[in-house]
């Protein structure tokens, strides 16, 4: 069987056992996902394991084979974003690791891959890991086409009076077109975080911290309003629901 050699980065994300000693391992790099069986690497004496763990970022030389199927011949770590010995760290790594492998589609990973590697470079120098896993779920739902709309009324386009954030509606609602029956008033803060979170970038993480408890609740109703969107439920929420 003929095979070329390929040089690859990107953060792994899962690192599954396969057959004996070998692991299937899944990652995302600046092009998108890719993945490759890596052979021996669950031997004590394997040079390569520290660099397939889950939150590596790593290089990685890969023989690919004429029908395209990827192996590894050698890794080194770039560096390492697992978490640490933290329950809120922990908690954001996994589910960071299930929105990006259940969420995140084929052609919209590559433009994921800035914001995760942001969030988990932050984190790593020691910002709030909730906030940083809330910035990139919002960008997340962006990039799949169901960012809420805050630059305008959802239903009359209007740039003025905003008093509600309306998650059926999906958006903002002005005070013209607000209706106590079907709408609550949302305070002030959370309007400026939710705006804040769908409208900034990358280099804007580094901005912002938000209280747990601010972060607990767009958690809460993001994955709601994705659930209710998509029917994916996202289990590891429930683990940031007990911090």
């Amino acid at each position: 069987m003929q095979t070329s050699e390929i040089l690859k980065t990107g953060i792994v994300l899962r690192c599954s056992d396969y057959k004996e000693a070998d692991a299937m391992v899944n990652a995302l790099g600046k092009d998108g996902f890719f993945s490759f069986r890596a052979r021996g690497i669950r031997k004590l004496t394997s040079k390569n394991a520290p660099s397939v763990q889950p939150f590596s970022y790593s290089q990685f030389s890969l023989f690919k084979s004429n029908v395209g199927v990827l192996t590894l011949k050698e890794a080194s770590s770039v560096s390492f974003y697992g978490p640490k010995e933290d329950l809120a760290e922990s908690a954001v790594a996994a589910f960071l690791q299930e929105l990006t492998l259940r969420i995140v589609q084929e052609d919209e990973a590559p433009e994921a891959f800035p914001y995760l590697l942001k969030a988990l470079e932050l984190i790593k120098s020691g910002k709030d890991p909730l906030t940083m896993g809330l910035l990139y779920f919002a960008k997340v739902l962006s990039i799949g086409g169901y960012g809420l709309e805050v630059g305008e009324c959802v239903l009359c386009h209007g740039k003025r009076n905003v008093v509600s954030l309306s998650y059926e509606e999906g958006g903002f609602v002005c005070a013209d077109d607000f209706d106590p029956s079907i709408h609550e008033k949302t305070p002030v803060r959370i309007l400026q975080i939710t705006r804040f979170l769908f409208r900034c970038e990358a280099k804007d993480f580094e901005r912002v911290s938000f209280s747990p408890s601010e972060c607990l609740l767009f958690y809460k109703n993001l994955a709601q309003y994705l659930e209710n969107l998509t029917g994916v439920r996202l289990k590891s929420v429930s683990l940031l629901s007990v911090l």
